[in-house]
């Protein structure tokens, strides 16, 4: 044990007076010195490169429309439920149907287990969806009918059906 002790003391005796761990040269200055021994040093003119400043970006400024937008909101209303099914693609093909002839209306598809229901429309009072639902009668839909449902009022637009969107790009692009 002692061996190692003695082993061990020699190698920190030699470590601190080796120049393997001797400081910098410059650790005998004080920090303000040793920049301006650096700055004194420094010749920009020796470096030959060509530096490009980046240029100012154009601001772009865009104005809004200032009137006022309702936020939408949902409450208690009416809804008219075409069918009531539990294969999901037969719901899936008659919402793109009523997607085309109704640009206009939202459609929505509710899974309530294990049946697919497709409703259509926000209606906030009985009578209006009434009056869908007998233009929907006269359309062929006669087993739709109006449902009590937590409708949303003041939502934007539905978004088209993904066919609509197919076929409009492909008439732009003749």
């Amino acid at each position: 044990m002692t061996k190692y002790i003695f082993i061990f003391l020699f190698l920190l005796f030699y470590a601190k007076n080796n120049t393997l761990f001797a400081q910098d040269s410059l650790s005998q200055y004080p920090k303000k010195e040793k920049l301006e021994m650096y700055e004194k040093s420094f010749k920009p003119s020796s470096y030959e490169e060509n530096f490009i400043l980046p240029q100012k970006k154009e601001t772009l400024t865009l104005t809004f429309d200032t009137t006022t937008v309702a936020l939408p909101e949902t409450l208690q209303g009416f809804r008219i439920q075409i069918t009531i099914t539990k294969n999901f693609d037969e719901v899936s093909n008659l919402k793109t149907t009523l997607q085309n002839e109704f640009r206009d209306v939202w459609i929505y598809v509710v899974y309530d287990a294990p049946t697919y229901k497709l409703r259509i429309g926000n209606f906030v009072n009985r009578v209006e969806a009434n009056l869908f639902l007998e233009k929907l009668h006269s359309m062929g839909y006669k087993e739709a009918w109006v449902v009590p449902d937590n409708v949303i009022i003041n939502q934007p637009p539905p978004p088209l059906p993904l066919e609509i969107i197919k076929s409009d790009s492909t008439i732009q692009q003749e």
